[in-house]
């Protein structure tokens, strides 16, 4: 492994994320972490901790961005306490080449631990 930037394993700048939004969606988060996709708010039941009221954090909140052609919003399912799209610099969006896997086996919570169903 080396520590000059470009040369490592890309893996060891990989997040896992889940894949919210596609090309040409109009999307929005609000206050509370929730996703809102062309208007619809979208029930999430995975998304683990949804952001508190706070003066100090807007949880990323943003309105009405249209998702670019190849482009996707990523978003954690601890929404309180993860970096994904609502903070990534330059662009909330990821390009499809960026994508490098999918994942298989959860590892934690423990009370999930396993192999997704899906």
């Amino acid at each position: 492994m080396s520590f000059i930037p470009g040369l490592r394993d890309q893996a060891c700048d990989a997040y896992i994320k889940r894949v919210v939004a596609l090309p040409g969606e109009i999307v929005s988060v609000n206050s509370n972490g929730e996703l809102i996709i062309n208007n619809k708010l979208i029930p999430e039941p995975y998304v683990s901790y949804k952001c508190s009221l706070s003066l100090f954090n807007d949880c990323g909140e943003f309105e009405n961005i249209k998702v670019p052609k190849d482009h996707f919003l990523v978003l954690g399912d601890n929404r309180s306490n993860s970096w994904d799209g609502r903070y990534w610099p330059g662009s909330k969006f990821l390009h499809k080449k960026e994508i490098i896997g999918k994942a298989y086996f959860r590892f934690w919570p423990l009370s999930k631990f396993g192999f997704f169903n899906k």
